[in-house]
């Protein structure tokens, strides 16, 4: 994830990566356009029910990231490569039973 000073940071950050408007945001999130716009505009604070939204509606949000400007290593790209790995154990663990069962018949 990208380093940035603040959350306000950040959250301009969502907005360009995801090619988005406040107003796209609001619908996506669920969260009132006006209240979106003060925060943009660093008139207002974003609090946990704001958080909770963005994190559930962008999937690459990390709230540790978003709050803070730290990731916590649960973003869906470190998911995906964690499910590979374990899926590519698990492939060999079947092809080394699979070895051993022919060589028992």
């Amino acid at each position: 994830m990208e380093k940035f000073e603040n959350v306000f940071e950040r959250m301009d950050y969502i907005l360009e990566k995801e090619g988005m408007t406040i107003a796209n945001l609001s619908k996506k999130s669920g969260i009132n356009d006006q209240t979106l716009r003060g925060i943009y505009s660093r008139r207002s604070k974003p609090g946990y029910d704001f958080i909770v939204k963005i994190v559930n509606s962008i999937e690459w949000v990390d709230a540790n990231w978003l709050v803070m400007g730290e990731s916590s290593g649960c973003s869906s790209e470190n998911i995906n490569d964690r499910l590979l790995s374990i899926i590519e154990s698990q492939q060999r663990t079947i092809e080394n039973l699979t070895s051993k069962i022919e060589i028992l018949q």
